[in-house]
């Protein structure tokens, strides 16, 4: 290999590693006065067939497109034609990844190009998805850096991922994630109107509860809750709960839950199996451990378009138990006729209405 070439195709290592961490300040410009040099795009291009990511691939192509079909009308010749045919090829191979990532990752898609901003500094374009079940539905989504994420009943999310950054956003429902690590590039989830959680490689859970109050559980790893600061004036009972409120980031370990709302977080410890139990809907399950009546009818009505009606207030308090199937009710209601001698009638408009028994206490 003659001197020029081993020394461009060292710099082009030295730029695809910057591209990969993202630019710096100055270094967008200084990288486009580099590739002005037809040998240095050729370097940058065979290099990047052997090492980068497409979406590094894909940053190349938009910093010097190449067409297909000019190449095809005037067959190259010389240093010139192996220059144009080796971007050629690359433009083959980014093709062929991309294709590859459409089959695997369909659901997902560019939003926008790469840009320069005013110190010339590149921008990767981002990759966005939006995603949502509907009452009763589960569905498990692959994202495209190799980490899951599966959505409960009735939720919505948006996925952007970018080089610098990966974000999700749960604007309603529960979601959970196993998260694949990268340092470099934390994994954002924004939850109801203002809770921000970042992670790198863990194994969580997100549930918004209100707008304003959104439920944690660290099931492996770490997660840290991004402050938030509480609107509106420190009320007496506010100020109250000073052992829970919280004035800077804090961070949730494995086998913790935590409750967040602006200003304030409510964190316990929790078992295993506790956890086992609160994440069942991932099984299609849903797990009651002598919780009250009212609660569960509650967290079974997430799960269907049924909705139970409690005609006595006595009932309200009755705890129940026992592990059933989240997208039938019928195991459930027999539970509550055999077992706690509750009598169930269906009435119009989807209704269940739930009454003691005759003769029971």
């Amino acid at each position: 290999m003659d001197p020029e070439r081993y020394t461009a195709r060292e710099e082009a290592a030295q730029w695809l590693a910057k591209l990969d961490r993202g630019l710096r300040h100055g270094e967008g410009l200084k990288l486009r006065q580099w590739l002005q040099q037809s040998a240095h795009r050729a370097a940058i291009v065979e290099v990047a067939r052997q090492r980068a990511a497409p979406d590094v691939m894909a940053l190349l192509t938009e910093l010097f497109p190449i067409s297909l079909q000019s190449v095809a009308q005037e067959p190259p010749r010389g240093v010139t034609g192996i220059l144009v045919a080796v971007g050629a090829a690359a433009c083959v191979l980014i093709l062929g990844i991309w294709t590859f990532n459409s089959q695997r990752f369909s659901q997902f898609a560019p939003a926008g190009s790469a840009f320069h901003d005013s110190h010339g500094t590149v921008h990767p374009p981002m990759t966005k998805g939006a995603f949502a079940t509907d009452v009763g539905q589960q569905r498990e989504i692959k994202l495209p850096d190799g980490s899951t994420m599966m959505l409960n009943t009735a939720s919505n999310v948006t996925v952007t991922y970018s080089l610098r950054e990966r974000e999700i956003f749960l604007s309603r429902g529960e979601a959970s994630f196993n998260v694949a690590h990268d340092a470099d590039r934390p994994f954002l989830v924004r939850a109801g109107h203002h809770h921000r959680l970042q992670a790198v490689g863990t194994r969580f859970d997100v549930r918004v509860l209100t707008p304003d109050t959104v439920e944690l559980i660290v099931t492996e790893g770490q997660v840290t809750v991004l402050y938030t600061p509480r609107e509106g004036p420190d009320t007496p009972a506010f100020l109250k709960l000073s052992g829970n409120i919280a004035s800077d980031d804090t961070t949730i370990d494995a086998l913790e839950m935590a409750q967040v709302e602006p200003g304030l977080q409510f964190v316990r410890k929790v078992k295993a199996t506790d956890i086992e139990d609160a994440l069942a809907w991932q099984r299609g399950r849903i797990v009651f451990k002598g919780e009250r009546l009212e609660d569960a009818l509650a967290e079974v009505d997430r799960y269907t378009n049924i909705r139970f009606v409690l005609v006595d207030d006595r009932l309200r308090d009755l705890r129940v138990s026992g592990d059933f199937s989240t997208g039938h009710i019928d195991d459930f209601v027999d539970s509550l006729r055999q077992n706690y001698q509750i009598a169930a009638e269906r009435a119009p408009g989807g209704r269940i209405v739930l009454r003691p028994q005759p003769g029971s206490t």
